[in-house]
């Protein structure tokens, strides 16, 4: 039956509504950052570059895997300042994030009351949409006989209260189930028997030095190495969730680019540069002088930034005081250099005044081809 009119649009609309209502994540796009354990040079350049485009991405939010701190036996006044120093760093990025403990940040009774205080609770569940998220307190078992019944308790009563997600993350600091794997044991083990049962699709945890993937009985399994310093290459991991499907990748710092980049003030500046922006001044090199100065006037006519260099090719029988340079200048900003020119021989093979010419013309060709940055 065919619905006509303004009411039938209505009634559809409605509708729409209505589904909306009862299926909230039926229609649904997240993304997240993964970040793995970082080194101690938290001031490193590629802790700055994950930083900045972690700030050009905008996820809605990064889980970081442990590890965040140097793991010194300190007392408690420099665990806060390293963690003070931490989160000012973490705040650039002007996105939230969810900490899972490692042995770094829980390593003694006051170092887990310090991140109970600075960060939250030690393990929790959170939902965005059709998927869901849980974050364990495994930061100092190194083996599933160690982890503490409570958690696994909440843990398998969470999973439980929340099947109807589609898409269920887990998250922790050591790879146990790397360490059940290598031993042939994972399959039995009663963590993957508990992922399996309630439908757990993605497994992440960190703690090594280098990254590593399994699938294993319809389970997604990662185990994520350090962001800023790795075995392999420094990378972290970007996750994109919809109803329909979950995509994982690793990205290297130095990869990501603000749409900046390619301002096409930018791209046409240079080529503008060189053809309104570069004057020499004439000059004449006569028999009774030794020498005489050229002036190079630079302008910038963009609206951008020019930053460059500049070398002088020029017969053998002459020479510069300075035949390089390097120069930056601001939109609409001038400078200018000067170079001493003197004539070395004079043969007479050639006439003078085409020692001159040849310089002349030499030096305006590769003047006018500047190599602009």
């Amino acid at each position: 039956m065919r619905i006509k009119g303004k009411g039938g649009w209505s009634i559809c609309f409605i509708r729409l509504l209505i589904f909306l209502f009862i299926f909230p994540g039926y229609l649904f796009s997240l993304t997240f950052v993964i970040l793995g354990k970082v080194s101690e040079e938290k001031g490193s350049e590629n802790f700055k570059k994950i930083i900045e485009e972690i700030r050009i991405l905008k996820p809605d939010f990064i889980i970081q895997l442990g590890d965040l701190l140097s793991g010194q036996r300190r007392d408690s006044l420099m665990i806060i300042k390293e963690w003070q120093e931490i989160l000012r760093l973490l705040k650039k990025t002007d996105t939230k994030i969810y900490f899972v403990p490692g042995e770094n940040e829980i390593s003694s009774e006051i170092s887990e009351k310090i991140y109970l205080s600075l960060i939250g609770k030690t393990y929790y569940s959170f939902s965005f949409a059709n998927a869901y998220f849980v974050i364990l307190n495994i930061s100092q078992q190194r083996s599933l006989a160690e982890l503490p019944a409570a958690m696994i308790d909440w843990l398998e009563k969470d999973l439980a209260a929340h099947k109807k997600y589609k898409w269920k993350f887990v998250f922790f600091h050591f790879p146990l189930w790397r360490y059940e794997y290598e031993k042939k044991k994972l399959k039995d083990s009663y963590f993957h028997q508990i992922f399996k049962k309630y439908k757990v699709n993605y497994v992440f945890s960190g703690h090594e030095q280098f990254s590593a993937y399994l699938f294993y009985d319809s389970i997604h399994y990662f185990q994520v190495g350090p962001s800023d310093k790795n075995d392999d290459f420094p990378h972290y991991f970007l996750v994109k969730v919809n109803n329909e499907e979950v995509n994982i990748c690793l990205i290297k710092p130095g990869s990501i680019f603000p749409k900046e980049k390619v301002l096409l003030e930018k791209l046409i500046s240079p080529k503008k540069f060189k053809k309104e922006g570069i004057k020499l001044s004439s000059f004449l090199l006569e028999e009774e002088k030794e020498g005489d100065t050229i002036f190079l006037y630079l302008y910038n006519p963009s609206l951008v930034k020019i930053k460059g260099s500049f070398f002088w090719e020029y017969n053998p029988n002459y020479s510069f005081d300075s035949d390089k340079g390097n120069f930056l200048l601001e939109s609409k900003g001038e400078g200018r250099c000067h170079f001493l020119v003197k004539i070395k021989i004079l043969t007479k093979s050639i006439p003078y005044q085409n020692f001159i010419s040849i310089l002349i013309v030499t030096a305006k060709k590769i003047a006018g081809c500047l190599f602009c940055q």
